[in-house]
Protein backbone atom coordinates (compact mmCIF):
# COMPACT_ATOMS: atom_id res chain seq x y z
CA UNK A 1 0.00 0.00 0.00
CA UNK A 2 2.61 2.59 1.07
CA UNK A 3 6.20 2.43 -0.11
CA UNK A 4 8.48 1.14 2.59
CA UNK A 5 10.73 3.66 4.29
CA UNK A 6 14.10 3.21 5.89
CA UNK A 7 14.22 5.36 8.99
CA UNK A 8 17.52 6.53 10.47
CA UNK A 9 18.88 4.26 13.19
CA UNK A 10 20.20 7.18 15.22
CA UNK A 11 18.30 10.26 16.41
CA UNK A 12 18.23 13.05 13.87
CA UNK A 13 18.98 16.59 14.98
CA UNK A 14 16.86 19.20 13.26
CA UNK A 15 18.01 22.79 13.60
CA UNK A 16 15.62 25.65 14.23
CA UNK A 17 16.43 26.86 10.71
CA UNK A 18 15.41 23.50 9.24
CA UNK A 19 12.17 23.54 11.23
CA UNK A 20 11.49 27.07 9.97
CA UNK A 21 12.23 26.02 6.38
CA UNK A 22 9.93 23.00 6.63
CA UNK A 23 7.23 25.14 8.19
CA UNK A 24 7.54 27.67 5.38
CA UNK A 25 7.34 24.88 2.78
CA UNK A 26 4.25 23.49 4.48
CA UNK A 27 2.62 26.93 4.42
CA UNK A 28 3.45 27.29 0.71
CA UNK A 29 2.02 23.85 0.01
CA UNK A 30 -1.23 24.67 1.84
CA UNK A 31 -1.49 27.90 -0.15
CA UNK A 32 -0.79 26.14 -3.47
CA UNK A 33 -3.27 23.33 -2.81
CA UNK A 34 -5.98 25.79 -1.80
CA UNK A 35 -5.34 27.65 -5.05
CA UNK A 36 -5.62 24.46 -7.12
CA UNK A 37 -8.81 23.48 -5.30
CA UNK A 38 -10.24 26.94 -6.00
CA UNK A 39 -9.53 26.45 -9.70
CA UNK A 40 -11.28 23.07 -9.56
CA UNK A 41 -14.33 24.57 -7.85
CA UNK A 42 -14.47 27.43 -10.34
CA UNK A 43 -14.26 25.04 -13.30
CA UNK A 44 -17.02 22.86 -11.83
CA UNK A 45 -19.20 25.91 -11.25
CA UNK A 46 -18.66 27.05 -14.86
CA UNK A 47 -19.61 23.58 -16.10
CA UNK A 48 -22.74 23.73 -13.96
CA UNK A 49 -23.66 27.12 -15.40
CA UNK A 50 -22.57 26.35 -18.97
CA UNK A 51 -22.79 22.58 -19.56
CA UNK A 52 -21.93 23.02 -23.24
CA UNK A 53 -18.40 24.02 -22.18
CA UNK A 54 -17.82 20.93 -20.04
CA UNK A 55 -15.29 19.42 -22.45
CA UNK A 56 -13.32 22.66 -22.51
CA UNK A 57 -13.17 22.78 -18.68
CA UNK A 58 -12.18 19.14 -18.32
CA UNK A 59 -8.53 19.90 -19.12
CA UNK A 60 -8.39 22.45 -16.32
CA UNK A 61 -9.77 19.92 -13.86
CA UNK A 62 -7.33 17.22 -14.90
CA UNK A 63 -4.31 19.56 -14.73
CA UNK A 64 -4.96 20.44 -11.10
CA UNK A 65 -4.56 16.84 -9.94
CA UNK A 66 -1.01 16.64 -11.27
CA UNK A 67 -0.12 20.02 -9.79
CA UNK A 68 -1.37 19.01 -6.34
CA UNK A 69 0.50 15.69 -6.45
CA UNK A 70 3.73 17.36 -7.58
CA UNK A 71 3.50 19.92 -4.78
CA UNK A 72 2.92 17.23 -2.15
CA UNK A 73 5.83 15.17 -3.49
CA UNK A 74 8.12 18.21 -3.32
CA UNK A 75 7.32 18.72 0.36
CA UNK A 76 7.68 14.99 1.02
CA UNK A 77 11.17 15.01 -0.51
CA UNK A 78 12.14 17.98 1.66
CA UNK A 79 10.88 16.26 4.83
CA UNK A 80 12.65 13.02 3.92
CA UNK A 81 15.91 14.83 3.19
CA UNK A 82 15.77 16.81 6.43
CA UNK A 83 14.77 13.82 8.57
CA UNK A 84 17.09 11.42 6.72
CA UNK A 85 14.29 9.08 5.67
CA UNK A 86 14.97 6.85 2.68
CA UNK A 87 12.59 4.92 0.47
Amino acid sequence: MFPSMVLPEQPVTVTPEQVAALSAELAKMRHDIRGHLSVILAAVELVRLQPAQAQQRLGTLVEQNGKIIERMERLTREFERTLQIQR
